[in-house]
């Protein structure tokens, strides 16, 4: 019988009270999160699929057809209960790979700026981040399969959480112990595809394939991509932890105390710095929320 984590359990309760006040202050500002609402409406009361914006967040949207009657307050909640969620899976992660202080880590991702306002938001970001956590996390219990479905769900709430492709199979690539590496690819390369093209039936019957035809207007100034990108996900003293951090990290690793070396898994690095670089390249293809870099946050913890 496994052990009960209770330090982790309590640090994930005290992030989920700490976001209580904040659940019932409506949509917010952000014109996304009141589409969300308007399309759980209509999926619901129309019973035919209408998007929220495109290219289309159709388990997002759904889960929010069933959630809208409570207003605000229900949407904003069943992202909190969500987004806890991951944050569990987040510690359950740096615990697989030896990665300490845990709590610390998990403290780390939820009370980053973007994270804490989205965990709180009828947004689908942290939806998305939850479910590549929950991706993550069977790769580590060596279930190619499962982690596939989670990744094909969460192209369900934010299509381009397919990238993680990459890395995943980076992940088992770079795996030491003796494994099929080609069949445990193709395991999460088919289950991915699969569950994706099913979240996606009822956008492919309306659209086809046109959903994926997004315009993304002017390319905004650049002031504003550096701001939504540093200060507007990490805070200003966050990026000024962040930095020290990185000093940190990186003198930790010339010395050889690298919690991430001594993770006992060479693949943390590498893949890492890939969703890192590959989500950087995502946001300054259409740098227009903080939010898109989301996902990016955990593997810059693992760092």
């Amino acid at each position: 019988m496994k052990k009960v984590d209770w330090l982790l359990l309590l640090v994930c309760l005290v992030v989920f009270l700490s976001r209580l006040p904040f659940l019932n202050l409506g949509y917010g500002v952000d014109g996304d999160a009141w589409r969300v609402a308007v399309s759980g409406r209509m999926i619901s009361e129309g019973g035919s699929y209408t998007p929220s914006r495109f290219p289309c967040f159709p388990v997002h949207e759904y889960i929010s057809s069933m959630l809208w009657r409570g207003g605000p307050m229900a949407l904003n909640l069943g992202t909190l209960v969500v987004s806890t969620i991951g944050f569990y899976l987040f510690g359950l992660i740096l615990r697989q790979l030896k990665v300490e202080p845990v709590w610390l880590g998990v403290l780390a991702l939820a009370f980053t700026p973007v994270v804490y306002i989205n965990s709180v938001s009828a947004m689908d970001y942290l939806w998305g981040l939850t479910l590549i956590l929950f991706g993550f996390y069977s790769l580590l219990k060596s279930n190619s399969l499962a982690a596939g479905a989670f990744l094909g769900l969460a192209a369900g709430c934010r299509l381009t959480s397919v990238t993680m492709l990459l890395p995943f199979s980076l992940w088992i690539l770079l795996q030491p112990r003796p494994i099929n590496r080609p069949k445990e690819i193709a395991l999460l390369l088919i289950s991915t595809i699969a569950v994706t093209i099913l979240c996606f039936l009822p956008v492919i019957q309306i659209y086809g394939l046109d959903f994926l035809r997004v315009s993304i207007g002017d390319y905004p100034e650049w002031a504003g991509v550096l701001r939504r990108g540093t200060t507007g996900v990490w805070g200003r003293l966050g990026l000024i932890g962040l930095m020290i951090g990185i000093v940190w990290a990186g003198a930790a690793w010339v010395r050889g105390n690298s919690p991430t070396r001594e993770s006992r898994n060479l693949a943390v690095l590498p893949v890492s710095l890939i969703v890192v670089l590959l989500y950087g390249t995502l946001y300054l293809a259409m740098p227009h929320e903080s939010g898109y870099l989301i996902p990016a946050i955990p593997f810059v913890i693992l760092l």
